[in-house]
This record gives C-alpha cells, sequence and structure tokens, in this order.
C-alpha cells in the first residue's frame, strides 16, 4: 500500500494534539519561538501552514498579536479546531501544494509538514514557499532518525540546507527536529 499524505492526514486530524498538548520537545520548540519572533520584526502578516489543531497559532497570537493570522491545512478537523483559536484568521483547507494566492506573507510559519511532502514534490514545495514569503521562513522538522528505527510510512527526513540553499540564516537543533529560519 503506497501512504498518501492528502488522505492521511485528513483522517488522522480528530485524533491529532490540541493545544496545550505538548511534550518536552514542544516546550523547547515554543520557548525558541518566542526569543525568535520579535527579532523578525516587522510581521505584519503569517501564513501558517499544517495548522493542525491550533498549537502554534495559539503562541502566534500572543507574540505577535498585530499580525494578521492565515492558517492552511489539509484536514477539516485541523482547521475547525485551528479557526477556534484564532477566531480572527482565515483558515484554509487545502494542502500546500495546492494552495493558490497572489498574496505574500512577512513570515511563512511551516511546522512538522515538509516532512510528509513526498521526495518527489519537496523541491517544487519549497520553492513555492520561497515565493509566498517576503521576510522569513521558519521551518520545524523532524530531520534525525529514531535510533535504529526506520522513519514511518508518512515522514520523509529531507535535506532542508540543500533544499533552501544559501537563504537558511539559522538552524536550531531541539531533539529530533531542526528548526531553519530561511530568508527569501
Amino acid at each position: 500500500m503506497t501512504f498518501d499524505p492528502r488522505t492521511y492526514w485528513p483522517a488522522m486530524g480528530p485524533w491529532l494534539a490540541g493545544p496545550g498538548a505538548v511534550s518536552p520537545e514542544h516546550i523547547e520548540v515554543e520557548a525558541y519561538l518566542r526569543d525568535l519572533l520579535p527579532s523578525l520584526d516587522p510581521i505584519h502578516s503569517v501564513l501558517d501552514v499544517g495548522c493542525g489543531r491550533g498549537r502554534l497559532a495559539s503562541l502566534l497570537g500572543e507574540a505577535l498579536p498585530a499580525a494578521h493570522y492565515t492558517g492552511l491545512d489539509i484536514g477539516e478537523a485541523q482547521a475547525e479546531a485551528t479557526q477556534k483559536v484564532r477566531p480572527d484568521g482565515a483558515i484554509f483547507v487545502t494542502p500546500i501544494q495546492d494552495f493558490n494566492t497572489k498574496h505574500k506573507y512577512d513570515l511563512v510559519l511551516v511546522s512538522e509538514v515538509l516532512m510528509h511532502i513526498p521526495p518527489n514534490e519537496i523541491q517544487s514545495v519549497c520553492q513555492k514557499l520561497l515565493k509566498l514569503a517576503t521576510w522569513a521562513i521558519v521551518a520545524i522538522e523532524w530531520t534525525q532518525p529514531i535510533g535504529e528505527i526506520p522513519p514511518a510510512d508518512w515522514n520523509w527526513l529531507h535535506d532542508y540546507r540543500a533544499l533552501f540553499g544559501d537563504n537558511v540564516t539559522q538552524e536550531k537543533v531541539i531533539g529530533l527536529q531542526s528548526i531553519y529560519v530561511i530568508r527569501p
């Protein structure tokens, strides 16, 4: 059976953890973001790709209260949960590959999404993100295997440094994840 992210994640949405459900790694990532986001000023608009159930949407509201929020997820349950967290935002149910807009965003946040993009699509998705961002992209992705355990069928370990090239200005490793700050 071939894994299809476009059917898997909408089906899994109702079981995803929402705001307040965190792991030690999530706590450390969020602390890093709280310090990082003010340094990216001025941020007037944010695109949260893979907004999930609103965990980072809430943090973005606190850290960047004046920024217009747009969330994007492929699961309807995830989008509905984020809309409850960010009723002020525009929320779209679509994969990043199909998201079409003429709007550009000061900040594009992509958390635990790119690892679910198949290898044959990842380069075009990264190029799209570069075109959507005017100021910065922050990508938070699992980049390390779990010991000898191979990645799950829905995860791919991509080389983000190679995909974003010289646009990567910072990299922070937290556990099995890496946070990349990318300047288009």
